[in-house]
Formats: structure tokens, sequence, C-alpha cells
């Protein structure tokens, strides 16, 4: 009797660990998703405005870009936090 409970603890466990999996499976699907989304959307939206877009990121120079992706590194990540933390 007391093999038959352990069999069904170890059966409950392998099944909130897939469904764990597939639930970190589906986040990531859905955050990757959406980056592709919002990085295609201005190539569809206004290819002409982002090729002067990329024309004068080109004339700017390499410390400022740096620093600019730093700051929006730290921004997502602090949004990533923050929504977590607070709204999830």
């Amino acid at each position: 009797m007391l093999g038959d409970s352990g069999l069904n603890a170890k059966k409950i466990l392998e099944n909130l660990s897939w469904d764990l999996v597939n639930m970190i499976t589906g986040y990531l699907l859905t955050v990757i998703g959406l980056i592709c989304f919002f990085e295609g959307l201005p190539y569809f939206a206004s290819p002409e405005n982002l090729k002067k877009l990329m024309e004068q990121l080109i004339r700017t120079p390499s410390r400022v870009l740096r620093l600019l992706g730093g700051a929006l590194m730290i921004l997502g990540l602090l949004l990533v936090y923050w929504g977590r933390h607070y709204a999830g």
C-alpha cells in the first residue's frame, strides 16, 4: 500500500515538472514572437524612414550607440523585473 502512494507521488511530480516546462516554453515562445513582431514592424510600416535612420546610425559615434544600447538593456531588465515582481 505504501509503495503505491510513492509511485503516485512520483507521477504527480513528473506531471508538475512537465507542466512547468510547457509553461516556460510557452512564455519563451511568446516573448520571442513579440520580439520578432516589434523588430519587423518598422521594416513593414515605413521602410524609407528606416533607411534614413540607418544612415544616421552609421554617422553616430560608437560610444553613443554603446551607451544607448546599455541604457536600453537596463531599462528592459527593469521592466521585466517590475512586471514579474509587481504585476505577475
